[in-house]
């Protein structure tokens, strides 16, 4: 293996091991590399109208993500093997950006039951996602979830994949265009899914800084 294998082997470990996303992300790229992962993502339609119910009995429709980056998917919280994957990594995500209001994490909750009030609190405490103002967990009409599922955002699902089983995370702009879709089971697409976060995310501007005089 030569040294840059080796170099890229390590970083893509701290990536997945701490989640430094922003500030690991700028200082090992440069412009070629920004543009690589720029051109992976497209325009794969805009994130479908919806207004659900959030587990904390608030409305949530697309006006509450304008101008924010989302992580969106379709969840089960019956803490199935692959739902319980998405937790964990929903927690490193939602850590590394908790400093970041633009970005918000949509979970459209796919249980049979109407009401998984209940059990969205739970998954939300045990992943640490409990906060009201970037982790939404909707639910709705599961005939509904499964439309906006398909024929809303497009997931890439087979014939023998069910939706309560999906792996797939979706990444939309602060457009609400939708850029790409993420396989959670390759570890590599996870890594991909933070830096395409961190390069899409707006510019904050800097504070400025006031001189008090004694």
């Amino acid at each position: 293996m030569n040294t840059r294998k080796i170099i890229q082997t390590i970083a893509l470990f701290m990536l997945l091991i701490g989640f430094p996303a922003i500030s690991w992300y700028y200082l090992r790229t440069g412009l070629d590399y920004r543009m690589e992962a720029l051109s992976e993502l497209d325009d794969l339609g805009k994130i479908p109208g919806f207004e659900l119910t959030n587990y904390n009995q608030l409305r949530v429709s697309n006006a509450n993500l304008r101008g924010k980056v989302v992580v969106a998917n379709f969840l089960s919280v019956n803490q199935s093997e692959s739902s319980n994957l998405k937790g964990g990594y929903l927690n490193k995500l939602h850590d590394q950006f908790d400093e970041r209001k633009d970005v918000v994490f949509v979970n459209y909750l796919i249980e049979e039951e109407v009401d998984s009030s209940g059990k969205a609190a739970e998954f939300a405490q045990k992943f640490e996602l409990t906060d009201p103002d970037q982790c939404y967990f909707l639910s709705g009409e599961p005939t509904l979830i499964s439309q906006l599922a398909k024929e809303g955002f497009h997931l890439p699902l087979t014939d023998d994949m069910a939706l309560t089983d999906n792996p797939f995370m979706i990444l939309a702009d602060t457009s609400q265009t939708i850029r790409k879709i993420y396989d959670v089971r390759d570890a590599k697409q996870v890594a991909r899914l933070v830096e395409h976060i961190a390069l899409i995310l707006p510019l904050q501007a800097k504070r400025k800084t006031t001189v008090v005089e004694e």
